[in-house]
């Protein structure tokens, strides 16, 4: 009989922490989803998430909004956020937010 309470031991220690280091890297990204909504909304959501987005981790903005490839990474920057844009449709893009290093 499987027990659920307790997870099952995993016998290979690569394979281990590779899943670990993928699921570690998918619990960074905070998806923000504005497909169907218009200016200024996409970018004001977008705002707020980089507000209270945790250090370290990168938020993915989904838009299918031509103005917000401009209007969100200009506010990237003010906040202090990198932005790279990458075209997933058409017109789907994610604009990925990243914080900048400081400089030292």
């Amino acid at each position: 009989m499987l027990n659920l309470r307790q997870p099952p031991r995993c016998r290979s220690q690569p394979i281990a922490q590779a899943l670990s280091d993928f699921l570690y890297e998918e619990v960074n990204k905070m998806k923000l989803d504005v497909r169907g909504e218009i200016c200024p909304y996409p970018m004001l959501k977008a705002v707020e998430a980089m507000k209270r987005l945790p250090e370290g981790e990168i938020l993915e903005v989904i838009t299918d909004h031509a103005p917000a490839l401009e209007t969100i990474p200009t506010q990237a920057h003010r906040l202090g956020f990198k932005a790279e844009i990458r075209q997933t449709g058409n017109p789907e893009w994610v604009i990925v937010l990243t914080r900048e290093e400081a400089s030292e």
